[in-house]
């Protein structure tokens, strides 16, 4: 990455070029990106900065589980056994293609896993039903992985997430996206490569694509430009170590004749190449740092994977026709822009894999499923789950639902708020948000509503995961019980709402 030695102004007034005819994902911006999820940590998502529930609730928990026990299932239905086996560079052994080994552990990594809320989610929705599975034998390894130290230290002394590291359920790496490279485990000390990875392994990536780096290209009659991007700032010299420079900038980008063989990926060039033949005059984001991420874990799970991903992005063929350059959204100091899904989709097909979509046009949220390997290139225990929890009543579904019901809940009884309740999975965030009309709502209650209101108290608790938000669940839990007078229970959360938030004079008068 260079910028210019001396900024010039542009034929805008009062800005000032800071960098000139770079490639999109060679920016100095994602520089300053990394830099702001680096040096915020867990308060980019604490104090609101970044978005994050639609893809950290337990619905998409619920959902993810159902999908990873679907393909779990379809490999346990190839044939089991160690007569045959491939031996790896460094001496380890793993079943050929189609075959799971019970023996061996089956890693889950979370790319980006940021505050760490989804992967509590996920674990609290998945460890009961895998235990009760057929499989509950296969030992799983859930990986949390970030770019930023910060973040890694937040979990590792995050009490909630310690019973599933004493349990050998949680481990944590550094990953980066850039440089995807083996992860070395921190809890366990080992290290998952191509030469230790037995087992396939499953890959999540939520709200993580749109925030790495991507190329941007036109396509016009018949040929392909790269777009080569210009940014100015209003700022003759800024600090270009300082993420705040970020809500500053603007880019604009410059059509540029580029090399036939653009990148060194044969793969990549196929896909640039159909783009070429097949678009009408458009511009495409090409996600170069998120197919270095599927392909990393290709390679390392010798072409056995499940990649699920939760984004705002694009996979259907028509949504490629699009005029519009690189638009980033800002979140405070850092952005994000859509996912290119079809790309994808097309590297996974490229390598005879299984791409699941939602048939749909998506409103909120697009969830997508990449198969690679497995015992049977239908995989229809994954293709039904995949119906089940995304194409029919899934997390874009919900999230819409919510929308709608957002400035109704007081029109609706206790029972039907409760109801709400249990749909999502029991999230504390929608808690919050109706609390007002549940707790009008219950005064004078019927003994099974209260019985009700009690065990719909403690399964929110469970699903409860503080990251430092201001929001204080456990004090309104406690308060919803001492409405109904059941006070010892009141009580209880009251003290947990001492040991998360602190001292509060409110907490002790109700005690």
């Amino acid at each position: 990455m260079s910028t210019m030695t001396e900024p010039l102004q542009t034929i805008e007034p009062h800005r000032f070029v800071l960098e000139q005819g770079k490639p999109f994902s060679q920016s100095f911006i994602w520089k300053l990106q990394r830099a702001f999820f680096e040096q915020q940590g867990n308060q980019a998502w604490s104090e609101g900065i970044v978005p994050h529930y639609i893809t950290s609730n337990p619905y998409m928990a619920n959902a993810y589980a159902a999908l990873v026990l679907g393909w779990l299932r379809d490999w346990r239905a190839g044939r089991q056994d160690d007569s045959s086996v491939l031996h790896g560079r460094a001496g380890d052994l793993w079943p050929p293609a189609g075959r799971l080994d019970l023996a061996r552990p089956l890693y889950i990594v979370e790319l980006g896993a940021g505050h760490g809320r989804f992967a509590y989610h996920f674990l609290k929705k998945f460890e009961p039903r895998w235990r009760r599975s057929p499989f509950s034998q296969l030992p799983i390894r859930y990986i949390m992985t970030d770019l930023a130290e910060k973040n890694i230290a937040h979990w590792r002394g995050h009490a909630l997430l310690r019973p599933f590291v004493e349990k050998g359920m949680l481990d944590f790496a550094r990953f980066d996206a850039e440089k995807p490279a083996p992860l070395a485990l921190l809890e366990s000390g080992a290290t998952l490569s191509a030469e230790t990875l037995c087992n396939p392994i499953v890959v999540f990536a939520n709200y993580f694509f749109d925030s790495i780096s991507q190329d941007s290209f036109a396509c016009q009659q018949g040929e392909l430009y790269e777009n080569a991007v210009t940014v100015t700032s209003p700022l003759a010299d800024p600090d270009l170590s300082d993420p705040a420079v970020l809500e500053t900038i603007n880019l604009s980008e410059e059509k540029q004749v580029m090399q036939p063989d653009y990148y060194a990926d044969p793969d990549w060039n196929r896909l640039l190449r159909a783009y070429q033949e097949t678009l009408p005059d458009t511009v495409i984001g090409f996600p170069t740092a998120a197919l270095a991420c599927l392909r990393f874990f290709r390679e390392a799970s010798h072409g056995r994977l499940l990649l699920l991903s939760a984004d705002k992005g694009y996979i259907r063929d028509d949504a490629l026709v699009d005029p519009k350059p690189p638009d980033p959204v800002h979140h405070g100091a850092a952005f994000s822009l859509s996912v290119n899904y079809h790309a994808l989709a097309e590297y996974t097909k490229l390598h005879a894999g299984l791409v699941l979509q939602p048939a749909h046009t998506h409103a909120n949220i697009l969830v997508c499923a990449f198969l690679m390997g497995g015992p049977e290139c239908a995989m229809p225990e994954t293709c039904l789950a995949f119906d089940d929890v995304i194409e029919l009543s899934g997390p874009d579904e919900f999230y819409s639902l919510l929308k709608a019901l957002q400035g109704k809940y007081e029109t609706m009884t206790a029972p039907q708020l409760l109801a709400v309740l249990r749909l999502s999975g029991w999230d504390t965030h929608l808690l919050m948000d109706m609390f007002m009309p549940l707790l009008e709502k219950v005064g004078g209650a019927s003994e099974m509503l209260k019985r009700e209101l009690r065990a719909a108290a403690g399964n929110l608790y469970d699903m409860y995961y503080p990251i430092g938000e201001a929001r204080d669940v456990p004090f309104h839990l406690g308060m919803l019980l001492y409405s109904i007078e059941s006070y010892g229970d009141a009580i209880t959360y009251f003290q947990r709402s001492l040991d998360v938030h602190g001292p509060n004079r409110s907490t002790w008068h109700n005690m």
